[in-house]
C-alpha cells in the first residue's frame, strides 16, 4: 500500500510538471534550474545561462536570505554586472558605476535610464528555478504616463464652441513643466516625470541641435567618436513618451508670471521649472597666459569634439592635457589608443 502510495504521488508530481512547463512554453515563457543555489551566500552573485546565446544570461544574487534574478548586463554599458558590486540590495556596473535594484531590476543610478528585465524565482520542493521568457530582453523601461485628450463633447464645453479646438488636442492636464537644458539630467528629469504619474506637457528645452546624447562618450571617443550615433533616446521614441523637445537657448526666465523667453523672442508659460544646464569647464585666462588662443579648447559638447578632431588633424608635435581626472585620463587614453606613437599625449594634473 506504501508503494502504491509513493507511485501515486510521483505520478501526481510528474503530471503536475508536464502541466506546468506546457502551460509556461504556451505563454513563451520556460523555467531554469537553479543548480547549487544554497551555496550562493547573502551578497553573492553569480551568473545563470538560460539559453543557447552567449548573452542568454541572468544575474543572481541574494539580498535578506531572498535569491533574485533580474537582467545580467548593464543597459547603459552593456558590460556584465557580474564584475560590478553588489551594495545592499543594488549591484553597480564595473564600467561606469550604473545602479540596478537587484530585487526589481529598475535604473537607480546614472547614467543608466533603462532598468533590467526582473524574473521570478519559484520553488518546487528543495529545488528553485527562473522563469523567463525564450527571449532574453537585455533592459526594460518602467510604463509611461500618458496625456488624457478630452473627448469631442468636453472640448466644446471647455471653449463653448468647437471651431477653435478642431484639429487640435485639449489635454485635461493644462500644466507645463519645462526642463531647461537637454543633457542626460533633463533627459532624466522628463522621464521621471513621466514615470511618476504626471500627465501634464513636458517641454525640453536644448540649445544643441542634437536629441540628448552620451557626454560621456565625448572623452571615451574624443579623436573618433560621433554624438549623432549615441543619442540617449531618439525622436521616436520622445514623441511617443509625449516629452517636447525646443532647441533654442533661454533668454529669461521671469519668476513673478511664470514665463520664459526664448532666445528667438517668443515666450512660453510655465507651471514648475527645473534648470539642469550642467557645468562649463571654466578657462583660466586670468592665470596662464595663451589660454585664450585658438588651439586651446574645452571638452563640453559635441561642437567641443567635432572641433578638437579638426584641430588634431594639424598637430604636428604633441597635445597636453590640463586635468588628470576622469574627463582628461579618458582623453588622453582614447588620443594615445587612436594616434600611438604617431603624436606626444601630455596629461598635466
Amino acid at each position: 500500500m506504501a508503494s502504491a502510495a509513493v507511485a501515486l504521488s510521483a505520478a501526481a508530481w510528474y503530471y503536475a510538471h508536464q502541466e506546468t512547463e506546457e502551460h509556461l512554453a504556451d505563454s513563451g515563457l520556460k523555467r531554469v534550474e537553479i543548480e547549487n543555489h544554497e551555496d550562493i551566500l547573502e551578497g553573492e552573485m553569480r551568473e545563470l545561462a538560460v539559453g543557447a546565446g552567449s548573452q542568454d544570461k541572468v544575474l543572481l544574487s541574494r539580498f535578506n536570505g531572498q535569491l533574485y534574478a533580474i537582467g545580467a548586463y548593464c543597459s547603459h554599458s552593456g558590460a556584465p554586472l557580474k564584475g560590478g558590486v553588489l551594495f545592499g540590495d543594488k549591484v553597480l556596473g564595473p564600467a561606469d558605476a550604473a545602479g540596478f535594484s537587484v530585487v526589481t531590476g529598475a535604473a537607480e543610478n546614472a547614467p543608466a535610464l533603462d532598468g533590467l528585465p526582473r524574473y521570478d524565482v519559484v520553488q518546487e520542493g528543495k529545488k528553485l528555478f527562473v522563469v523567463v521568457p525564450e527571449a532574453i530582453q537585455q533592459r526594460q523601461s518602467l510604463p509611461m504616463t500618458k496625456r488624457k485628450v478630452l473627448d469631442k463633447e468636453q472640448k466644446l464645453s471647455s471653449n463653448g464652441h468647437g471651431s477653435r479646438t478642431k484639429g487640435k488636442d485639449v489635454f485635461a492636464d493644462k500644466r507645463n513643466f519645462v526642463i531647461i537644458g537637454g543633457g542626460p539630467a533633463g533627459l532624466s528629469c522628463a522621464e521621471t516625470l513621466r514615470y511618476s504619474g504626471y500627465a501634464g506637457k513636458i517641454t525640453l528645452v536644448s540649445n544643441e541641435k542634437l536629441l540628448p546624447y552620451d557626454r560621456t562618450l565625448l572623452s571615451k571617443t574624443l579623436p573618433f567618436g560621433d554624438s549623432s550615433k549615441s543619442q540617449l533616446r531618439d525622436s521616436d521614441w520622445l514623441q511617443d513618451a509625449e516629452i517636447d523637445v525646443v532647441q533654442d537657448s533661454i533668454y529669461s526666465i521671469h519668476t513673478a508670471t511664470k514665463q520664459v523667453t526664448f532666445a528667438r523672442g517668443q515666450p512660453m508659460s510655465y507651471d514648475k521649472i527645473c534648470i539642469a544646464t550642467g557645468s562649463y569647464a571654466k578657462k583660466t585666462q586670468t592665470s596662464i597666459p595663451g589660454s585664450d588662443a585658438k588651439h586651446v579648447y574645452t571638452l563640453r559638447n559635441h561642437k567641443d569634439q567635432e572641433s578638437i578632431k579638426k584641430q588634431i588633424s594639424e598637430v604636428t608635435q604633441g597635445i597636453a592635457i590640463i586635468g588628470s581626472s576622469f574627463i582628461g585620463s579618458e582623453s588622453a587614453s582614447a588620443l594615445k589608443m587612436q594616434y600611438k606613437d604617431k603624436l606626444e599625449i601630455h596629461l598635466i594634473g
